[in-house]
């Protein structure tokens, strides 16, 4: 039996309990039910906070016929593994109580438990944070160490200059596999790996930020 088109997703949408009991507001995230189609994605709701630059979406996507949570956070998107259900009622059953928690993943403004590995890296106690300039040319700072976020693959997002205009980034993150500081580009909208800034600890790194950060942004390219 071959699966139901997007657009016929779309057109069931409004017979969805979920959506109609669904809070208009989180912590600051507003509710908004736009329910358009991008590609393989229906957008079919999100919690926004554009203020902060964050949302929560909930997706459905044709290509693998699931819906997903899907977490953005400035020009990082991603999403939520843990919740993919290739049914709307088990998506909704799972996902529903869990969404004050989704929200809290990718609000900015706030601290968030990222678990024992992270704490022994020493960095919900660094205060490099502290000093760091709001802005550094173009580009402005977006995440700080003491509000860093889960990410992907076993990484947190600990640091982040952003111009926003041009989609051109320089983020940090730290790897649990790899028990590395490392850092990431983005030259409009498109990532791009570096070496410049891999330590295995937190007094290295700051060393090379010390070193090199201002001049880097600076010199952007």
């Amino acid at each position: 039996m071959s699966e139901p088109s997007i657009e016929e997703i779309r057109e069931a949408l409004d017979g969805w309990d979920f959506l109609k009991e669904l809070p208009p507001e989180i912590n600051g995230f507003t509710l908004h039910q736009d329910r358009d189609i991008d590609g393989l994605v229906l957008n079919i709701a999100s919690y926004r906070n554009d203020a902060i630059r964050c949302r929560l979406d909930i997706t459905y996507t044709s290509e693998t016929f699931d819906y997903v949570p899907v977490k953005v956070a400035g020009l990082h998107q991603y999403r939520d593994i843990r919740y993919f259900f290739r049914s709307r009622d088990r998506f909704a059953e799972h996902v529903k109580d869990k969404l004050p928690a989704l929200v809290h993943d990718i609000d900015i403004r706030t601290s968030h438990n990222l678990g024992v590995i992270i704490e022994e890296t020493g960095l919900p106690e660094w205060r490099y944070g502290e000093k760091l300039p709001e802005k550094i040319g173009r580009f402005e700072l977006f995440i700080r160490p003491e509000q860093a976020i889960e990410y992907i693959n076993g990484s947190v997002i600990f640091l982040d200059y952003t111009d926003f205009a041009t989609g051109d980034q320089l983020v940090f993150l730290y790897n649990r596999f790899r028990d590395e500081f490392f850092a990431e580009t983005k030259h409009a909208l498109k990532p791009d790996n570096i070496t410049d800034f891999d330590a295995k600890s937190l007094p290295q790194l700051e060393a090379l930020l010390d070193e090199k950060l201002e001049s880097f942004l600076l010199n952007f390219k």
